[in-house]
């Protein structure tokens, strides 16, 4: 019996020619339904093994709001895959955090990529319930990808409560040659426009600025895979960081940095966070201080020892701290 795949296109879409293309003739384990979405937003199903192609139009913004009417009509929610020709990098977060399990280029959609992605796809969601066992128990789960949260609250922690947090602590590091070329307000500036681009890929990955002092700060993750979430994040901004001075910053030059990322149990603080002081946070900036090089990104044991090898590969140990491994990114 062939799996449905129901194709949700706009009128005039270029997919259902690529994937009339792309469909081997002599495989019979798939059947698509292809769909316009502006005439049709789906019909309610109850089969929950319902596999969904997703076109997005421009952007994410102009038709979240039709994906939403589509997912709610079927039983359970769909596994879906978004195609699109947008490049845009946050729109993937975006779509992976509405539920998404892939997004694909137009322009890559071929043979193999199609069914890949789809056998991929499917796999990948019915996993989630082993998947989400684990991260509750605060278990590696093996070879498992990163589920970014898409429902978490941060209204619904009490302020000086105990909570297990991973943190991310980012330093820009101004060169004294710099220095002299840059106004008092200027830094300020610079450093205010990082935290803002900082604050955006925490919230993409779950998380959120938990305090910012001139050229420094800390993130703060607590929902499902913290610590795999904290460590995307920071693998993001230290690739993304060399963009970020030259296209946002509009800078000639590249400012140097650290990132450092270290877990445990401490207590949470909505106000006064620049007062902020506890075990975690201390250790955090002794292993920044004495550890982490300049350009670089390190995480401690307590984080390295609950990451799916998925990202423990791209880690080596660095040097021990207070009795516990220090690890870095090796890309």
């Amino acid at each position: 019996m062939k799996q449905e795949v129901d194709v949700y296109c706009q009128t005039g879409s270029k997919i259902p020619d690529r994937i009339n293309k792309c469909i081997d003739k002599n495989d019979n384990g798939y059947k698509f339904n292809i769909i316009d979405m502006t005439k049709n937003k789906g019909s309610r199903k109850k089969n929950s093994n319902d596999l969904v192609i997703f076109e997005e139009e421009d952007s994410y913004l102009s038709c979240v709001d039709i994906y939403d009417k589509i997912v709610s009509k079927y039983e359970k929610h769909p596994v879906v895959i978004v195609i699109s020709t947008n490049k845009e990098i946050f729109n993937v977060v975006r779509w992976i955090r509405k539920g998404a399990c892939d997004y694909i280029l137009l322009g890559e959609l071929k043979k193999d990529v199609l069914y890949n992605s789809l056998k991929g796809s499917y796999n990948y969601s019915h996993s989630l319930n082993e998947y989400e066992k684990a991260v509750k128990s605060k278990s590696p789960v093996p070879n498992h990808r990163v589920i970014i949260p898409t429902d978490f609250n941060w209204t619904s922690l009490k302020d000086g409560e105990n909570y297990e947090m991973t943190l991310v602590k980012i330093s820009i590091l101004f060169n004294k040659d710099y220095m002299g070329r840059y106004s008092k307000a200027s830094v300020e500036k610079i450093y205010e426009q990082i935290k803002s681009e900082v604050s955006i890929i925490a919230q993409n990955f779950s998380g959120r600025v938990w305090f910012w002092q001139n050229n420094s700060g800390v993130l703060v993750f607590h929902f499902g895979d913290m610590n795999g979430c904290a460590a995307l994040a920071s693998i993001y901004f230290y690739n993304r960081f060399f963009l970020m001075c030259i296209e946002k910053l509009k800078l000639d030059e590249i400012l140097k940095f650290k990132v450092t990322v270290h877990g445990g149990n401490c207590y949470y603080h909505r106000v006064n966070t620049d007062q902020i002081t506890s075990d975690v946070i201390n250790s955090l900036v002794h292993i920044e201080k004495n550890i982490t090089k300049e350009d670089r990104l390190t995480i401690s044991e307590p984080v390295y020892k609950k990451l799916s090898p998925r990202l423990t590969k791209h880690f080596c140990k660095l040097a021990v701290f207070n009795n516990q491994g220090i690890y870095d990114l090796n890309i």
